[in-house]
Parts: structure tokens; C-alpha cells; sequence
């Protein structure tokens, strides 16, 4: 009797099959609301702990004040003239002002980059290079490779030009590395004396390398290296020159040429460098030389910068640790690629951090060596007399 019943219908099973899908849909939205509800609690809470602790300095200074305000208040005053409510508001009042000033300054020096992570971390960009900070003028440190040639400053520029010669990612291009923009977010942050510096470690590694002072608003490759400012790149886009006349070779550094920014009365630099007569003068630079090497203006304010960008097969900007702000940099990084994908990283230079310790460097340095030879010979002499 039970194999003679008939069987439940289809229609059935397909409505208890709609009911569970349904139910499990209403479970998920249940959890996945939840699961909301439980994250914005959680990043609320983490919002105003880290509100407490950026402002915990309004706390702590407002507990001083306070305190001394309090005790200043009944060893040289009557008690009775000066009720407690009004110590107490002063205090509050005071701390509060104070605690804001410090709190704001913190967060202020928080802004500044001051670590290679920092730097990479809030940018996106890689840090190719870190150079160190001393106590010298620009004029001495643009040719610091030729000047003082076993510094630290030295090693760290041909440690960053053997990267930009060997790494990967300023070879992606079909011109590889052939012209290198350096540029930088403000004025005086040291563009034109790592433009220097790098093109003299490539010439130091056997290319032959063309510096060329864009910055047609200020140049300062020729007061740097110790040559003539006339003829150069602004006579050649006017069409008075050719390349072979502004092309300057620098005095005892092999492997190493210039063309200046020139000089004329009146021009427009945007004008100039957006002419066609900019273009074949870089394509005739690629054919004569390895690497060519642009000194730009910076990259804020200043339309030119955008167009060199826009030539350049890779572009490197130069980071200043005593100028160097968080937002700052990400605009200008952001309209850079806005208008060209080639920016491969960031030149950190004046650095306190992220270098090679002094004393470890003495040890490895070239006097060292010198040193401990003599000291040797020494030995050897003193061993000798005392036999």
C-alpha cells in the first residue's frame, strides 16, 4: 500500500527548495548587516582613540595648568578674593590653549617625511636614492664627486645612478634610460645639484652623458660646474645656434657634457620648449650621447615642467627632508602622472635617517684603508727593531 501512494510533486519540492534559498538569503543579510553594524562601531572607537591619543597633550597640559595655576594662585592671593570656579576655568581655558598649540605643532612635524618608509609608504613611490645631509654650500657639493670623491655623499649618488643605470624599471621604455628629467615639488630643495651629481657618477661609469639646464627661469648648472652660460639652450630653440656650438665639455671630467640654459632679452619658456626645434634637439641628443640628464623647474607653478615630464622617457623627483610635506608631494605626483606615466621614483635628499652610519663608513672608507696600511708598516718596522 505504501509503493501504491503517489509521489510528491515537483511543484513542491521547487517551493521548499525557494523557501530554504530564501531563508538563507535573509540569514546572510542578517549577518552581513551585522558584520556592518560591528565595523563602523569598531572604526568609530578606533577614530576617537586616535583622537585621544593626537590630543592627549590637551589633557596632560591642561592638568598642569591646573595644578599650577591653582598653587600660584593661593600662595600669592588671598583665598577668599579669587574663588576656586575661576582657578579652575583659567586653568582649564590655558591648558587648552596650550595643549592645542602643541598638538597642532606634533601633528605638523607628523606631516613631514622623515623615514625612507614614510616616504614611500604615503607617496606610492619607490625611494631609489637617500642622500646625506652636511654642512656645505651648493657650490662645493655639485661636483662632490670630483671634490671630494670618497665622501658619503659621493657613494650615495653613485649608488642611486647605478640603480637608475642597472635597475629594471628606467629600461621598460624603448629609449630605456636615455633622458632622465630631475625635477623637484619647490624651489631650492637641491634639484640642480643632484642633476649635477648623477650626471657626473654616469660619467664616472663610463657613459657618456649630456646635463642640460632647462630651468630657463633661474638656471644654475653653470655657476655650479664653473663654466659659461653662453650659447645654450635657449639660443638653440630661437634658431641661432646649432648643437654642436652650445655643447660644452667640463674640464677634467671625461665623459661628461653641457649645454647651459643661455641667455636672451625677452622670451617665453613655455614658447620655446614646446616648439618642434625642443623635440629634434632631444632626438639628436639620443643619437650622440647615452644618457641626456634635464635640470627643470619645479614641478609647482610652472607649466614647462609638465612639458619637459611629457618628453622625458623617466623622471625622477628630488625630496628635500627639511621641506618634504606629505600633501604636497602627492598632488604634484598626481599631475605628473596625469600627464605621463614615467615618474620612476623619489631622490631623498638632506637625510638624517635611512643612511649608512658614519662610523661604519670610516671603516670602509678609502683613508681607513690608507691608514691601517701605514699603521701596518709601522708595526712591521717596530717588530724588526725590537728582533
Amino acid at each position: 500500500m505504501l509503493l501504491m501512494q503517489p509521489s510528491s510533486s515537483p511543484r513542491k519540492k521547487i517551493m521548499k527548495s525557494q523557501r530554504l534559498s530564501a531563508a538563507k538569503a535573509m540569514s546572510k543579510r542578517k549577518t552581513n548587516a551585522f558584520d556592518q553594524r560591528t565595523k563602523k562601531r569598531s572604526s568609530f572607537l578606533k577614530i576617537i582613540l586616535t583622537m585621544l591619543l593626537r590630543r592627549r597633550w590637551l589633557i596632560l597640559l591642561t592638568a598642569i595648568m591646573i595644578s599650577l595655576i591653582g598653587i600660584i594662585t593661593f600662595l600669592f592671593f588671598e583665598p577668599s578674593s579669587i574663588t576656586i570656579s575661576t582657578v579652575l576655568l583659567v586653568s582649564v581655558l590655558s591648558g587648552l590653549f596650550l595643549g592645542s598649540i602643541v598638538a597642532s605643532f606634533r601633528e605638523w612635524r607628523n606631516s613631514l617625511l622623515l623615514s625612507r618608509e614614510d616616504l614611500q609608504k604615503n607617496t606610492g613611490f619607490p625611494v631609489i636614492g637617500v642622500i646625506p645631509e652636511v654642512k656645505r654650500g651648493e657650490l662645493f657639493l655639485a661636483k662632490e664627486i670630483v671634490n671630494n670623491p670618497y665622501s658619503r655623499i659621493a657613494e650615495a649618488y653613485r649608488l642611486t645612478a647605478t640603480m637608475m643605470l642597472y635597475g629594471g624599471k628606467f629600461n621598460d621604455s624603448s629609449d630605456g634610460h636615455k633622458v632622465i628629467l630631475v625635477t623637484s615639488v619647490n624651489a631650492g630643495e637641491g634639484k640642480s645639484v643632484s642633476a649635477s651629481n648623477l650626471a657626473l657618477s654616469f660619467a664616472d661609469l663610463g657613459e657618456k652623458v649630456l646635463l642640460v639646464d632647462a630651468d630657463l627661469r633661474m638656471p644654475s648648472v653653470h655657476f655650479k660646474l664653473g663654466i659659461q652660460n653662453k650659447p645654450g639652450l635657449i639660443n638653440y630653440l630661437m634658431s641661432k645656434e646649432e648643437l654642436s656650438d652650445i655643447t660644452q665639455h667640463v674640464p677634467a671630467i671625461p665623459g661628461l657634457f653641457v649645454i647651459t640654459a643661455g641667455s636672451a632679452l625677452d622670451f617665453s619658456p613655455l614658447n620655446l620648449l614646446s616648439h618642434n626645434r625642443m623635440t629634434s634637439f632631444l632626438n639628436s641628443a639620443k643619437k650622440y650621447f647615452d644618457c641626456v640628464i634635464i635640470d627643470s623647474p619645479p614641478i609647482r607653478g610652472f607649466a614647462e615642467t609638465l612639458l619637459l615630464h611629457s618628453m622625458a622617457n623617466a623622471t625622477i623627483v628630488v625630496v628635500s627632508e627639511k621641506k618634504a610635506h606629505v600633501n604636497e608631494i602627492k598632488q604634484n605626483l598626481k599631475t605628473l602622472m596625469k600627464v605621463k606615466l614615467s615618474v620612476v621614483g623619489l631622490l631623498k635628499i638632506r637625510a638624517k635617517k635611512d643612511i649608512v652610519d658614519r662610523e661604519y663608513f670610516k671603516n670602509y672608507s678609502r683613508e681607513s684603508f690608507q691608514s691601517r696600511i701605514r699603521f701596518n708598516k709601522k708595526r712591521k718596522i717596530n717588530l724588526g727593531n725590537n728582533r
